[in-house]
């Protein structure tokens, strides 16, 4: 089952590949990373989809927004599902 969390505050220029390879120490079941289109080109933003549950998914995206990248704290949260 996959799951969709959003980090931001990312520096400009930044690839997924960089960011899958921050991250790929912690192990997580990361399936995939995309921009985000349009905001402020100086602070990126990416979604992430990671194969966790719904209360797992929390957990990893509290982890994943509080480290630190190129200089920058990444900030991230867990979109609502609205419907």
């Amino acid at each position: 089952m996959s799951s969709t969390f959003v980090v931001s505050n990312v520096p400009a220029e930044t690839t997924p590949d960089e960011l899958l390879a921050h991250w790929a120490k912690t192990g997580a079941p990361i399936l995939s990373i995309e921009p985000i289109e349009g905001g402020d080109p100086d602070n990126l933003a990416f979604k992430v989809e990671i194969d966790v549950d719904a209360k797992t998914l929390k957990m990893m995206a509290d982890r994943f927004g509080g480290s630190w990248f190129k200089g920058r704290q990444l900030r991230s949260f867990v979109p609502t599902q609205h419907g």
